[in-house]
């Protein structure tokens, strides 16, 4: 059994970054983390949603064909939107930006700027402009670098946590612990523990993030459909073979909760979900590997 070994970096995906690495030396685990930070490094400048001067960002003001990058994480993020019949939708920045608008005026949107909106993301143009795959691009980077780590000699096991969007890949288990949103800021222990082996975890919700308009919080999840904040849902966990999937259907399993939520998670092979209602209320799919498994 090899060295377990360690290492963190700041400022990278809006978030820090641990790289846990089993190998045969510290000289083939350096050289894996330097791996997975290098690719990080390289796919947040093409893909990064707020740099002016990402690829990404070029492509969606129609400046430039998009990169072999930018194409494979947006035909993703279409698969994702389609199969989750738009609860998770890689535009709706359009309608967080009308959000942190109001906020800025310290007003609520009106009614018609949000049915304005969300009529707006079936326009291609509109779509291509405000492509914001965020909330899978994340996951889709850490897969990529922890393969990147796992190719190194001498390298058995990787994980790869960009603040909770997390893969591991190689020999063994992780333990990798739930965090409970209704005290998201405590040194508590965790709503639920599930062993990880050869896959991913990732957490999205809106316990960390609100606008507040008039005195009142506002969770920055939004339903594509409506253009309105989620407040049913505290917080979504997916466990799935990969991050990118994890990523996008924790955002999806947020903005469908309890009912069709977990009805779309239990239909999707080697999935696995996790909802917790803003009332404490904890629903889980039946094959869910931690202490609320329905089965």
């Amino acid at each position: 059994m090899g060295e377990r070994f360690v290492f963190r970096h700041l400022d990278l995906l809006g978030t820090v970054i641990e790289v846990r690495v089993v190998a045969d030396g510290a000289g083939p685990a350096a050289a894996a983390d330097r791996a997975a930070i290098d690719e990080v490094t390289r796919l947040q400048s093409i893909l990064s949603a707020r740099d002016q001067h990402s690829a990404l960002r070029r492509w969606a003001r129609a400046e430039a064909d998009p990169t072999p990058e930018v194409d494979a994480l947006l035909a993703v993020a279409e698969r994702w939107r389609v199969a989750t019949g738009g609860a998770f939708h890689p535009a709706a920045g359009r309608l967080f930006a009308a959000w942190s608008d109001a906020a800025a005026d310290d007003r609520l949107p009106s009614d018609a700027d949000l049915a304005e909106a969300v009529a707006s993301l079936d326009d291609p143009s509109t779509r291509r402009r405000w492509c914001d795959p965020t909330a899978v691009a994340k996951g889709w980077i850490v897969d990529r670098a922890a393969d990147l780590a796992m190719a190194v000699d001498g390298v058995t096991s990787v994980l790869v946590n960009a603040g909770g969007d997390l893969r591991h890949l190689g020999e063994g288990t992780v333990a990798v612990g739930i965090e409970d949103p209704a005290r998201p800021y405590d040194n508590v222990p965790p709503l639920d523990r599930v062993e990880l082996a050869d896959g991913a975890v990732a957490t999205s919700g809106g316990a960390r993030r609100w606008w507040t308009i008039d005195g009142r919080r506002y969770p920055q999840v939004l339903d594509p459909r409506t253009g309105r904040p989620v407040d049913r849902v505290a917080a979504a966990s997916i466990v799935a073979p990969d991050a990118a999937t994890a990523d996008a259907l924790a955002t999806a399993l947020v903005v469908l909760g309890p009912g069709d939520g977990v009805a779309l998670v239990e239909g999707i092979e080697g999935v696995e979900g996790l909802v917790v209602e803003a009332d404490g209320t904890v629903t889980a799919t039946s094959g869910w590997p931690g202490r609320f498994s329905a089965r």
